[in-house]
């Protein structure tokens, strides 16, 4: 009976011994010294910690100090061993939180993954990063002729490159356009100084700065937290892009009665008055947007609808201009058919392009 007994109580022990939780010490390093070196880390008021799955993620300031780190050596390399369980794998970020205060910080990018083999594991030290993320849109810089997405690309310079113009290091800090919006992106680590002074340059598609930023002067930021920073949307030399531009059919009028009155216009001899402007090339060559005809309303007044494509509140310049018929040189007429309004001193006229489908 004792036999049996004694048998009972060892596989007892056995099971209990094969359901027991073994612990896995995993130690746990981040290194402070960037933060720190640019003023955003003190190591007098803030502290280092864990947060993961197996500290169910939460914030709550009472738990820190079961899953802080510790600089014991004074290196900034802030570390700590933790008992995480035997939950496989284990997902993790470092926080960094301010001492007496219930404010934590998150360190940036996907959860740290850990795969746990039953064993202590010491991790190698790992930098703390704060990525800052830049955009700038080219639109506008497409427009004035000096970038083509096709040839050219978009990098930094700025006092965390050194300003330099080394051809080698412009990939380095180049930024790219994946969805081709013209809006051109790039995220860097650990800028250096946290005070930034910089400028967008285009360059070609090798490695040569073509064009600096020459209307403004330095942009400037600055970084003030541990935290990821994406700095606002912003325009070449400072220069928003005109909004979407849209269709619409402009109805030009003139009257032509003082021309009629000197004899400077005579359609039944062949001349024709025409509009001309940057919606037409300046010329004749498109007589439908071209070529004005005799209005219904007076014989005096001659008028073209043009179908032009621009940007509410844009000006668009034009003139009248009469192409004469000389009669095979049997007529005497002007030297130019340009006509030199006195309302400009001569120069062009303008229209102010509405948001009417229809205008006058």
């Amino acid at each position: 009976m004792k036999q049996k007994l004694l048998l009972v109580s060892l596989l007892s022990i056995i099971m209990l011994a094969g359901t027991t939780a073994f612990a896995d010490n995993v130690t746990f390093k981040v290194d402070m010294s960037y933060l720190e070196s640019v003023g955003l880390f003190d190591p007098a008021t803030q502290g280092a910690a864990i947060r993961g799955s197996m500290t169910n993620w939460h914030d709550s300031p009472e738990n820190l100090p079961d899953w802080t780190l510790a600089d014991d050596n004074s290196d900034l390399v802030y570390e700590g061993t933790l008992d995480v369980g035997t939950t496989t794998p284990i997902q993790y970020k470092y926080v960094v939180y301010d001492l007496g205060t219930t404010t934590v910080y998150w360190e940036s990018g996907d959860n740290r993954r850990l795969q746990l083999t039953g064993s202590d594991i010491e991790l190698d030290p790992v930098v703390w990063e704060i990525e800052v993320t830049f955009q700038v849109d080219m639109t506008r810089a497409e427009r004035l002729g000096i970038f083509d997405p096709d040839s050219n690309g978009v990098s930094l310079r700025g006092n965390f490159t050194s300003w330099n113009d080394d051809p080698n290091t412009l990939p380095d800090w180049a930024l790219t356009d994946e969805d081709m919006d013209m809006i051109y992106n790039g995220t860097f680590v650990n800028l250096n100084p946290p005070e930034l002074a910089y400028k967008y340059v285009i360059t070609d598609t090798g490695t040569t700065l073509l064009n600096w930023e020459d209307a403004i002067a330095n942009r400037e930021d600055t970084l003030t937290t541990v935290e990821d920073v994406t700095f606002e949307l912003a325009f070449w030399d400072s220069i928003p892009p005109p909004e979407t531009a849209i269709t619409a059919n402009v109805l030009f009028r003139v009257d032509v009665t003082p021309l009629l009155e000197l004899d400077a216009f005579d359609p039944t001899l062949g001349d024709t008055l025409q509009l001309r402007g940057e919606f037409n090339g300046w010329s004749d060559s498109d007589p439908e947007n071209s070529i004005m005809r005799q209005s219904l309303v007076s014989l005096t007044q001659y008028e073209l609808t043009v179908p032009i494509t621009a940007v509410v509140g844009q000006a668009l310049p034009y003139k009248f201009f009469i192409s004469y018929d000389d009669q095979g040189g049997t007529r005497d007429v002007p030297e130019s058919g340009w006509e030199e309004p006195a309302s400009t001193g001569g120069a062009n006229r303008f229209y102010v392009f509405g948001e009417q489908e229809q205008q006058t």
